[in-house]
């Protein structure tokens, strides 16, 4: 008896062109993406934080947490051009923020994928100097490989075996740290159908070097309120799937 060691062949993410991960995410019978408007989440800011945020942090309201974030954002921005980043590294400083905010106010966690009850939403980083849409390929393919890790994981269904949860959309981010487009990968309303992709607007990020602290806030407030309300909805899908 002997065991043969097989090497893997699994294919990188980031390798996916954009036709084989919308194959890979809504099967032979894929469209192409939709654009359309995303839900702005409505932010009280008057409104309190969790006591959990309050104990550790001593803000106070939604508008202390979103004041913070204007002034990370700025430090971030003091001596260097955020349209200049090429690093990996460098990027997530931007992206990193707003996530924690968002995650924050939508009750979540962030480990570059935001987790609910741990089903992902992916968050694909594109290179500044390229066309975020050249990067909709991997991002397709890590919305996949999150959808499937939560059906093992959770429900212990294998790749092979039906979807039970069509209900429950797949969302993802893909941003370069100054600009974002939102993904929704969901059945529109009919279960038995082909899943549709719909995108959000290209969201621009006007952060530049030595930007003041309220002029950061203003400039990711929209898409800040879109993560939030994407978070939102991905939880209400899953609490109604779990319920």
């Amino acid at each position: 008896m002997y065991v043969q060691i097989v090497p893997q062949k699994a294919k990188p993410l980031s390798f996916f062109t954009n036709e084989e991960g919308m194959r890979l995410l809504m099967g032979r019978n894929y469209q192409q993406a939709e654009t359309k408007p995303f839900a702005l989440a409505d932010l009280t800011t008057s409104a309190s934080l969790d006591d959990a945020v309050i104990h550790v942090t001593n803000l106070v309201t939604v508008k202390d947490l979103l004041s913070h974030l204007g002034v990370d954002l700025a430090l971030r921005c003091l001596r260097s051009e955020p349209q200049l980043h090429s690093k990996e590294y460098a990027k997530r400083e931007l992206i990193s923020p707003l996530l924690h905010v968002a995650s924050v106010l939508a009750a979540g966690c962030v480990d570059f994928v935001v987790l609910f009850n741990r089903f992902a939403i992916s968050v694909v980083e594109g290179r500044v100097h390229d066309t975020l849409k050249e990067h909709e390929g991997q991002l397709y393919a890590s919305m996949h490989a999150c959808r499937e890790e939560y059906l093992k994981m959770k429900l212990k269904k294998r790749k092979r075996d039906t979807d039970p949860m069509t209900q429950v959309p797949s969302a993802g981010i893909l941003t370069n740290g100054t600009a974002y487009i939102f993904y929704k990968c969901h059945h529109d309303g009919q279960p038995k159908g082909p899943p549709v992709v719909t995108c959000s607007e290209f969201l621009t990020v006007n952060l530049h070097k030595g930007i003041s602290a309220r002029s950061a806030e203003a400039a990711v407030m929209k898409v800040v309120r879109t993560m939030v309300q994407l978070f939102v909805d991905q939880q209400k899908a899953l609490s109604s799937f779990w319920s």
